[in-house]
């Protein structure tokens, strides 16, 4: 999702929040590319120099499938993953049954993102 005032704009059937405001204006958009696997792998291992806490390839592998390396998919993968799945300072080595109860977490959460990734997905269908 690059901005949210074009998510809303998109939910309101094109109809832009508050159209008149001189403080509407937007210079730029930083769009950031989808992951590859190695990109993955390299954004975990940053956590495990940290903190010595290990993810297994099973693991790292439904990361990449699930996400198809969408930046805010993996990152909040990882994130529920090692900080709600597990606790936050429980360093256990991350398993498949901790990102797929992750994954069960965002579907449930209804996560915004989630609904204008399908949107866009759809659109390039």
């Amino acid at each position: 999702m690059r901005d949210l005032k074009d998510y809303i704009t998109a939910a309101k059937d094109g109809v832009a929040p508050n159209p008149g405001s001189p403080f509407n204006i937007k210079e730029d958009s930083a769009i950031l590319s989808n992951f590859s696997k190695p990109d993955i792998e390299k954004l975990f291992y940053q956590r495990t120099e940290e903190t010595s806490q290990t993810i297994n390839s099973d693991a790292l592998d439904y990361v990449y499938e699930q996400s198809c390396g969408q930046p805010w998919i993996v990152n909040s993968l990882f994130k529920r993953a090692t900080m709600h799945v597990l606790q936050e300072d429980d360093y256990s080595t991350v398993t498949l049954a901790h990102v797929i109860e992750a994954r069960e977490q965002m579907v449930f959460a209804r996560e915004t993102h989630l609904d204008a990734l399908v949107y866009q997905t759809n659109l390039l269908g």
